[in-house]
């Protein structure tokens, strides 16, 4: 058996986990609550989050600041996440991101968007049930996110998301890119597909309907 000490885990969706051992004398829960890492920031807290960083504050240093000033709330039911929604953007293809509302994209409304264009990242479902938090040329999942945050990166310089419809749902192909976007609160370029490219379908490994997706830690 391997002992290593842990400091800090990503507990996905809704789960729950105990860890104890009646020969430790202690034990305790985990669960998560929140969304993402901490929530969406508003506008306002991203212009503080960009003031911080002018003035030298690192990136994540200046969005862990700007969360933690915020006031105390109450805990509000979340509605389900196929509540119907009550607008499906401004007609051009441009969905902007709703804080606090979590509304699925329909088939049809799938059916109906442009070929491409940018939405709200958190209407997509992630195909994956978990991803490497590293990207291939370097960088990663919690970097990127807060670098659109903080306006260093250019939303309009990532490449766009594939969507594709799966057994009556809208999922990503490009899943580590849509979990910065979920993470940062800015609408994410897409390209709709008509079909499944038969080599990404070892993707669909979501066991929770693509509501939530783990990022792994490095190895």
């Amino acid at each position: 058996m391997v002992n290593q000490s842990v400091s800090n885990f990503h507990i996905a969706y809704h789960h729950t986990y105990f860890v104890g051992r009646d020969d430790w004398g202690f034990s305790a829960w985990a669960h998560n609550v929140g969304e993402g890492c901490g929530g969406r920031l508003s506008a306002a807290e991203k212009d503080h989050v960009r003031e911080l960083v002018g003035q030298g504050v690192p990136v994540r240093d200046a969005v862990q600041q700007v969360r933690s000033a915020r006031p105390a709330t109450p805990t509000t039911p979340t509605p389900p996440a196929d509540t119907p929604p009550s607008a499906t953007g401004d007609g051009s293809g441009a969905a902007g991101v709703v804080p606090g509302r979590r509304v699925f994209l329909t088939p049809e409304e799938f059916a109906n968007l442009p070929r491409t264009g940018t939405i709200d990242p958190m209407k997509i479902r992630f195909s994956q049930d978990s991803i490497k938090g590293s990207f291939k040329d370097g960088g990663n999942v919690h970097q990127l996110a807060a670098d659109l945050i903080a306006g260093k990166v250019d939303p309009n310089s990532i490449p766009p998301i594939r969507l594709v419809e799966r057994d009556g749902k809208i999922y990503t192909l490009d899943n580590r890119r849509l979990k910065a976007f979920q993470e940062a609160g800015i609408t994410i370029s897409y390209e709709k597909l008509d079909t499944i490219p038969t080599k990404e379908l070892y993707k669909f490994t979501t066991i929770n309907e693509g509501v939530d997706i783990v990022v792994r830690a490095p190895r």
